[in-house]
């Protein structure tokens, strides 16, 4: 996948990051990153992610659609923890039934804009997108091609959400 390993201890995305630092990669309204950039960001937040979380954690992301969005993605799979993306267009009862049903360890997200924060059920970790960055070294957690990487949940059309677990490869 994109953060197969090239070599010990290199992956895909670090690879293009080293060879086209200074070329965009990725862009909203608000934020421009360069590949260097961007691959210092998905360092720190994978470092504070691996920090606040047990291996093989499963990290919720909620955050709007943004350039934001895939860092936390990639900071996941770097941290080896499998991600649940939570899509803030759909209904709140949506997010809160999946956040019960995944049973993840903690979310990532901006917890100070609107009530963003009460949709989090006590006990899992906020993980501030624009936090602290954290002392803890920061190092790739390779993983296997059946190991989780993302769970994707339905709409809930049919009742409630169902998890779909999605391997590495």
């Amino acid at each position: 996948m994109f953060l197969r390993p090239l070599r010990p201890g290199q992956c895909l995305f670090e690879a293009v990051a080293q060879k086209y630092p200074d070329k965009l990669a990725i862009e909203d309204s608000r934020k421009r990153l360069t590949y260097g950039e961007l691959h210092l960001a998905v360092r720190k937040l994978a470092a504070r992610i691996a920090a606040e979380t047990e291996a093989g954690a499963l990290v919720g992301i909620l955050l709007p659609a943004s350039s934001e969005f895939p860092l936390a993605m990639l900071a996941c799979l770097a941290s080896g923890r499998p991600f649940v993306p939570l899509d803030l267009h759909y209904p709140r009862q949506w997010i809160v039934d999946v956040m019960g049903d995944a049973g993840m360890s903690a979310v990532i997200g901006y917890f100070g804009e609107g009530d963003v924060a009460d949709l989090v059920p006590p006990g899992v970790k906020k993980i501030e997108l624009d936090g602290p960055d954290t002392d803890a070294p920061y190092a790739p957690t390779p993983l296997g091609a059946n190991a989780p990487a993302i769970v994707i949940y339905t709409s809930g059309s049919t009742g409630r959400p169902k998890g779909i677990v999605n391997s590495q490869r």
